[in-house]
């Protein structure tokens, strides 16, 4: 059993007064991590423990917890890879547990990848609203079209008469644009990303310091479409805007004709992770909603839900938005909504996490060979055959 251990970081910290005092936060220069069951030999079966002793940069122990910490174990000579579980003891102490589930000689890797600080700074921005934008192109006369600022949720420095809402009552699908002077709201057409406010929420270096870092082939007999949920949508292209009355995954599913071999298979998450969390929140509990009645009316209906999966973070804007700690707080509000449905879990997270090739939010071919290998044997081995 290899005892190889590497500590990386990825995190700084803010503090209340807005300033920041770098030799306070986890350091992984000083943060200590050792094998708590060591033994000359383990066997498939048992279970591999490590202690983690946060310190700063002071060499101090830190007395409270919150580090967001990632763990893999690492066969490199079989390429093979398994996730660790965190239990964080609120101390500055974490225990990493590892289930030794095929033999070889391994090395534990423990990531520190946002410092408790940085979660907390990542907590409190994740709340603000509109930190994106999109710009939407408005048909105008003579074929002088009109683009303007639009958002997920109505912008409060706009009056609401100034705005055009798309928004459908009492749902989470939610759409407000600058209103265009010379033509009507109804005229908009398309729509793409613009450029974020992040900069004007992580104002100095400091802060931006909290996150720096340095499909399968021959399915038979089975027909697939895709259909892409509405907004919010993160994308630099161009894409058509749809009334939301009419579109949206949870109106795609109440019109679905179900039935045994019929599978739905949803992935709500990266688009959605530099929203407020009630955004999600009441996205889902719409789907949750759909799904009753679509098992209502089709019972063998078979529905399967994709956790979100880790991505590169090569910029603190991107963390600020796209963390994988967002994500995983996704992957637990999905689970706590959808989780006692009738619904399989495709849980893809510790896929990626402990793949061997670099993080990506599309990740390498093989790695979505494996999920799809997983979907489809889940898929196979509950459909009747005709």
């Amino acid at each position: 059993m290899g005892k190889v251990i590497t500590v990386t970081s990825l995190g700084t910290w803010r503090t209340s007064n807005q300033s920041i005092d770098l030799d306070w936060v986890a350091d992984p220069k000083y943060t200590s991590v050792k094998i708590i069951n060591s033994k000359p030999t383990y066997h498939v079966g048992d279970t591999l423990f490590l202690e983690v002793i946060s310190r700063d940069g002071n060499k101090r122990r830190k007395v409270y917890g919150g580090d967001y910490l990632r763990a893999v174990l690492r066969d490199k000579d079989q390429k093979a890879s398994t996730t660790g579980r965190v239990q964080d003891h609120g101390n500055g102490r974490y225990t990493v547990s590892f289930l030794l589930s095929f033999p070889g000689r391994v090395t534990p890797d423990v990531q520190l990848i946002h410092a408790s600080e940085a979660v907390q700074l990542l907590r409190e921005l994740r709340e603000i609203p509109n930190k994106r934008r999109w710009s939407c192109v408005f048909e105008g006369k003579q074929g002088q079209d009109v683009t303007k600022t639009c958002t997920h949720l109505a912008d409060q420095s706009l009056s609401l008469s100034s705005q055009c809402d798309f928004s459908v009552l009492n749902t989470s699908r939610t759409w407000f644009c600058e209103k265009p002077e010379v033509t009507a709201c109804s005229k908009i057409t398309k729509c793409r990303s613009a450029r974020d406010i992040v900069d004007r929420l992580v104002t100095s270096d400091e802060e931006r310091q909290l996150f720096d870092r340095h499909y399968a082939n021959n399915r038979s007999n089975i027909q697939a479409t895709f259909k892409f949920h509405t907004v919010p949508i993160q994308a630099s292209a161009w894409w058509r805007f749809q009334n939301l009355s009419d579109a949206g995954v949870s109106t795609e599913i109440e019109r679905m004709v179900g039935g045994a071999n019929v599978v739905l298979v949803l992935s709500l998450c990266s688009h959605f992770t530099a929203e407020p969390k009630h955004v999600y929140s009441n996205r889902m509990y719409e789907v949750r909603s759909a799904i009753q009645e679509l098992h209502k009316k089709y019972p063998e209906t078979t529905v399967i839900v994709k956790t979100c999966n880790t991505r590169h973070h090569q910029h603190y804007r991107e963390s600020i938005q796209m963390s994988d700690w967002l994500a995983d707080q996704l992957n637990q509000e999905m689970r706590g909504i959808l989780g006692d449905l009738n619904v399989a879990i495709l849980d893809v997270w510790d896929m990626t996490v402990s793949q061997r090739y670099p993080p990506n939010i599309h990740p390498n071919v093989n790695v979505v060979d494996n999920e799809l290998n997983i979907l489809i044997s889940y898929i196979c081995s509950g459909m009747k055959t005709p």
